[in-house]
């Protein structure tokens, strides 16, 4: 959010390029930087734990979420940035105490989609995690399968059992 906030009310002779940076990142594949995530996270030593999945997704979760809040932002008035300005408040003041409380539906719409990605983490888990405790879903749903025969009534009724917490978080938040 702070980042969003950032591009959508402060405009710079940056700020534009930097956008499309960020923008360009959103159109790369997952595939492509797959390779650099692990080696980050391998010397950071986080592979076969389960943080590579958490903190991406509580650090903003990507150029997506990103580009959502920029795209909330400049749909609130600039007016309010200036009454809290007249009113002595800096601009940390003017994010937390005045945008951020408004901006409470994009932040829900984003904690939501963060925690779908997150839950439904293929990819990512598959290659740092090769410990069983500590997979995603989708990869423990993959392991529902012989070498010739795939057990779709398994795979069905767990496939339904994983949709559940889903579909009560966005029941819960709909409003």
């Amino acid at each position: 959010s702070v980042v969003a906030y950032g591009f959508a009310r402060f405009q710079s002779r940056l700020s534009k390029i930097l956008f499309m940076v960020l923008l360009g990142t959103m159109m790369l594949p997952t595939q492509v930087t797959l390779i650099p995530q692990y080696l980050l996270y391998y010397k950071l030593g986080m592979v076969d734990t389960i943080w590579p999945l958490i903190i991406p997704s509580w650090l903003g979760g990507g150029a997506f979420n990103i580009f959502l809040f920029i795209q909330f932002f400049r749909t609130l008035p600039k007016e309010l940035d200036e009454a809290a300005k007249i009113d002595g408040c800096s601009t940390w003041g003017m994010l937390w105490r005045i945008i951020f409380p408004i901006a409470a539906p994009g932040v829900f719409t984003t904690a939501i989609m963060s925690f779908i990605s997150a839950w439904n983490e293929y990819l990512l888990s598959c290659t740092l995690n090769i410990n069983e405790n500590i997979q995603t879903v989708p990869v423990r749903l993959s392991y529902l399968k012989d070498q010739f025969t795939v057990f779709w009534s398994q795979i069905a009724a767990a496939t339904v059992v994983v949709v559940i917490p889903t579909l009560l978080i966005v029941l819960l938040f709909q409003k």
